[in-house]
């Protein structure tokens, strides 16, 4: 097969996703299996796996990729397929009008999808107002995911013992000559 300029195959009625992964014109092989298809260079080294239609898995959108992908082209947000597939809040999002605004969104939004999922991205741009800049969602987005596992209290193990001691500045201040 050959890569479209969207960076696209299609095979069984399918499109299979190969932004960034593979440039647009290449040729890829495609070894078939009964539960997925393997998706190679001419040199056969795997580029990507997806399972096949009909087993009802889903393969994962590299959406940080296709955010990039439409960044090189943002008039086409309106005519791509994976933009159809986003949650609403994104859609809108992603689809105003005046281009300069619509790049930067664009921009934020393959920033994003490397650090926080997309529903937690939707959920924020839900919750936003409609004139929040990017600064203040990234912001918000922060704030979401504030709770992520970094325990409230650390213990110092690195330092070499003996030198954890909590005490006073006060032998370094008799040492400095201050009071």
């Amino acid at each position: 097969m050959v890569v479209n300029k969207y960076g696209e195959i299609r095979f069984e009625s399918t499109t299979i996703p190969l932004v960034v992964l593979v440039q647009p014109g290449s040729d890829v092989l495609i070894q078939v299996f009964w539960d997925r298809l393997a998706i190679l260079t001419k040199e056969h080294a795997l580029v990507r796996e997806v399972p096949r239609p009909y087993t009802g898995k889903t393969a994962e959108v590299p959406w940080a990729q296709v955010f990039a992908n439409l960044l090189r082209k943002p008039r086409s947000v309106g005519h791509s397929q994976f933009i159809r597939i986003l949650p609403e809040a994104v859609q809108v999002y992603a689809g105003v009008a005046d281009l300069a605004l619509r790049k930067e969104r664009l921009q934020a939004l393959a920033h994003w999808c490397g650090i926080y999922p997309m529903a937690q991205i939707a959920e924020v741009l839900r919750k936003a107002p409609g004139e929040a800049t990017v600064a203040q969602l990234t912001a918000a987005l922060g704030l979401v995911q504030l709770n992520r596992g970094i325990p409230v209290v650390w213990n110092e193990e690195l330092s070499p013992p003996g030198s954890q001691a909590t005490a006073s500045l006060q032998q370094y201040d008799r040492l400095m000559g201050v009071s």
